[in-house]
């Protein structure tokens, strides 16, 4: 923040501004106004339009407070001013302050969201273009074809609708979750919820590799058990998605006392020596990644380097409830 005296001079500054201009810090204390319009000018990358938005923002408080600029630094940083006027105190007048707040980051996050949802529209509208086609066959062939032509159809038709309604079911949880779903933490053991996850999901009740009763024994956590069981659906989808029908799918916890490890693989041996950390995201990836650091856990994602049919690797480490907590929650 920085307060702006009667006779133009800069009286209060932050040093976290000075930083980012990397100036001198104090040097901003008893200059003019002017001189900091001046050292915005020489970073931002349109100093034309920067100059003309502080000039109208600084003539009209109540309706143009707000100038965003972005710096010519290297980096992009992104500066968002809130101009407001000031009063008097017992021993100063001041005439305007302004709040200089940096939002690289939330720009650098919005960006990737908007990204996330146009790769997710373009796959939606080319599966609805394929229900569209098919129905569209359909329609002007349904009197000449046979009974089992058109059944056929019907069941492409029915298995993409299906696929859209997925689609856009994690559309909205994209959605959801970019307006910042509320979390509520909850105890709850890891391995229910996802032992009730696999059990509801009969593809993958054949693949996992654990036997009867192995998940009782995981220790419990402090999360949002919905957005939880959102990770763990996602997660074990998308290594059963993009690994062969003949690996088996592995889920392992360690317990390290103040947190928790969980490891999520299948089984291919291939993908041990060829993997390498995943950085580029799927849509599934990224809500994953998303949800977790939301919740303050940490994760990676492992991926075979040259076949992307190899499967994946999870792993994903939360906070752990000690003993006793857990003894609290099961009474």
């Amino acid at each position: 923040m920085i307060l702006v005296s009667d006779d133009n001079k800069i009286l209060s500054a932050n040093p976290e501004l000075e930083i980012l201009l990397d100036i001198e810090v104090g040097s901003l204390i008893g200059k003019l106004d002017l001189d900091l319009i001046s050292q915005l000018l020489t970073r931002v990358k349109n100093p034309e339009s920067f100059q003309l938005a502080w000039e109208k923002a600084l003539g009209n408080f109540q309706e143009l407070p707000v100038i965003k600029l972005v710096l010519r630094d290297g980096l992009n940083n992104q500066l968002e001013i809130i101009l407001f006027p000031a009063g008097i105190t017992e021993d100063r007048s001041y005439k305007w302050g302004g709040l200089f707040l940096n939002r690289t980051i939330e720009r650098m996050v919005f960006n990737r969201q908007i990204k996330m949802l146009n790769e997710m529209g373009k796959e939606t509208r080319k599966i609805s273009a394929g229900v569209q086609g098919n129905i569209s066959a359909l329609a002007g062939n349904i009197h000449s074809w046979s009974v089992e032509l058109v059944e056929d159809f019907l069941g492409d038709i029915n298995q993409n609708i299906g696929v859209l309604n997925e689609q856009l079911d994690l559309i909205l949880k994209f959605i959801k979750l970019f307006n910042r779903i509320p979390i509520y933490p909850d105890s709850f053991n890891v391995g229910e919820l996802i032992y009730k996850i696999i059990n509801s999901n009969e593809k993958l009740k054949k693949r996992i590799i654990q036997p009867e009763g192995y998940f009782a024994d995981f220790p419990y956590v402090q999360l949002d058990p919905d957005l939880t069981r959102l990770i763990f659906e996602y997660a074990l989808m998308e290594i059963y998605r993009v690994s062969a029908m003949a690996d088996m799918i592995e889920i392992f916890a360690e317990d390290r006392g103040d947190t928790i490890k969980l490891t999520i693989k299948n089984n291919n041996e291939y993908l041990e020596t060829d993997e390498m950390e995943l950085t580029n995201d799927t849509p599934q990836l990224y809500l994953i990644r998303q949800l977790i650091s939301a919740q303050s856990g940490e994760s990676a994602v492992w991926g075979s380097k040259t076949s992307p049919k190899s499967g994946l690797r999870f792993e994903m480490i939360f906070s752990s409830i000690p003993e006793s907590g857990r003894s609290a929650r099961r009474n």
